[in-house]
């Protein structure tokens, strides 16, 4: 084999070599956000898959939340289906008082970011609420002193019963990475919803009953 072969072959294998490592590399990072990923929906669920009371499961979630993605204000806001109205079920985070934004505040279906979700069936991601779309909600958030935010359905059994929002002070502070997390943490939000759902239902049987 002549020398230039040589040195085109040893060329050859530093390339590939470099190559396996960056694949060696990126397959590593995978696997550490997949692991991340999984810890933190473990974390999620943990705490709320017992709570039988809307309290305690919003104030569950809220903790768990604020470890996987910061916030300045969290919300979970449910579709009341007889109104056809979302109503807001928890707050947490720093409220102004009075609060802009109560507990039981309704926003309209068809005017409301919560509105648009049910309808397009997928997260709602807002860098900057000043550059926004104006739907119902962002009066109110701009006035709390909120500037970006994301919102992900909340669904059981492919029907959707709410969005679980996140907000910051800070413009343009999530990304799709940060709504893919959320997304994904909503999926073990909902099935606690609908325990604590049913457990209300029952309990309202059982005092009916007693009644």
């Amino acid at each position: 084999i002549s020398e230039i072969e040589l040195r085109r072959q040893a060329v050859e294998l530093r390339s590939l070599t470099a190559n396996l490592q960056d694949l060696v590399d990126s397959r590593t990072s995978e696997l550490r956000d997949s692991e991340q990923r999984l810890r933190v929906l473990l974390d999620v669920n943990n705490p709320i898959v017992t709570c039988l009371d809307r309290e305690s499961m919003f104030a569950a979630t809220a903790a768990a939340l604020r470890t996987a993605i910061p916030y300045d204000r969290c919300a979970l806001v449910l579709l009341d289906p007889v109104k056809d109205v979302f109503r807001v079920l928890g707050v947490a985070g720093p409220v102004p008082s009075p609060p802009i934004i109560p507990l039981g505040t309704e926003w309209p279906r068809h005017q409301s970011r919560s509105g648009w979700i049910l309808e397009h069936r997928k997260p709602m991601l807002t860098t900057d609420f000043l550059t926004a779309p104006p739907f119902a909600e962002h009066g109110p958030l701009l006035k709390e002193g909120l500037r970006s935010a994301v919102s992900v359905p909340l669904e059981i059994k492919g029907k959707i019963i709410g969005t679980l929002n996140v907000g910051s002070r800070v413009p343009g502070n999530y990304g799709q990475s940060d709504a893919s997390l959320l997304a994904a943490i909503a999926e073990q939000v909902g099935p606690a919803i609908e325990n604590l759902l049913a457990y209300e239902q029952i309990a309202a049987l059982k005092a009916r009953l007693e009644e």
